[in-house]
């Protein structure tokens, strides 16, 4: 954890960095909740420029069905994917990313408002740190059950929360996006990011706080069923498995060498 003196240097230096003017594609999967949605797409066109929005509406109800069809023909630069099953989070990100050609790609979650320059710093961050790889607006260490905990930032963290994270297209060309062997939901994120630091590169939470998150407004209406909680939960047990299977090793080593450091 950092003193009062060690934030304010971090939070400079992510405010200063400069950053070209490149463009992004900004994956956004959908369910409802129309709402958080306008908000977040109103944050989007308001405070962003130079970007392509990339919309995936995994069957909402017709209200939610509408408004994204009129951001698809009135918001220049938009492509919109309709589904009429919900798929979860991980497939429809990693089709959206296959239409994308920018240099950079941004996920975000459509339960989130951006603020002014808010892509620009995760651009400029990648940019002025070539070793790292991965950059977003919080970050999570994972614990003795490979589940994550209270939002961690800066480079020690294990992953970066998937809500909203930054790669370059470089980066999703060499490591690719999701590994759709982890069911709806959780536990993609952290699987890509130890992917990238398995490789020797960094990842990066950012202290500054230019995107709110309103947390899980797509998962809590859903849970009202009980068969889809039941198997959320199944879901939810069996990804942590994965994640340890994958990644224990490494992260054995990686919390050796920290203590090793640290000490």
């Amino acid at each position: 954890r950092l003193n009062r003196l060690e934030y304010s240097a971090e939070i400079i230096r992510e405010l200063t960095l400069p950053a070209s003017n490149a463009c992004k594609d900004i994956l956004i999967v959908v369910k409802d909740q129309l709402y958080y949605v306008q908000n977040c797409i109103n944050s989007i066109i308001k405070n962003t420029k130079n970007y392509n929005l990339f919309i995936w509406d995994n069957a909402s109800e017709p209200e939610t069905q509408k408004y994204l069809q009129n951001v698809q023909d009135f918001v220049p630069n938009t492509t919109l994917i309709r589904n009429e099953q919900n798929i979860g989070f991980v497939i429809p990100n990693n089709e959206l990313v296959k239409l994308s050609k920018s240099p950079f790609i941004i996920l975000l979650n459509s339960d989130t408002e951006v603020k002014a320059d808010w892509d620009n710093r995760l651009v400029a961050w990648l940019e002025n740190n070539p070793n790292c790889l991965e950059v977003g607006y919080a970050g999570s260490v994972l614990d003795q059950n490979f589940k994550g905990g209270p939002a961690f930032f800066g480079y020690n963290v294990d992953y970066v929360v998937g809500w909203c994270a930054c790669l370059s297209r470089d980066t999703y060309q060499k490591f690719g996006l999701f590994d759709e062997n982890f069911q709806f939901a959780y536990c993609e994120d952290a699987d890509l990011s130890l992917r990238i630091k398995q490789a020797g590169f960094d990842v990066y939470a950012m202290y500054s706080e230019f995107v709110v998150h309103y947390e899980n407004k797509t998962v809590k209406p859903l849970l009202q069923d009980r068969e889809f909680a039941s198997k959320l939960q199944r879901n939810f047990e069996a990804n942590h498995l994965l994640l340890r299977e994958k990644h224990g090793i490494f992260l054995e080593k990686d919390r050796a060498l920290q203590t090793a450091i640290s000490d």
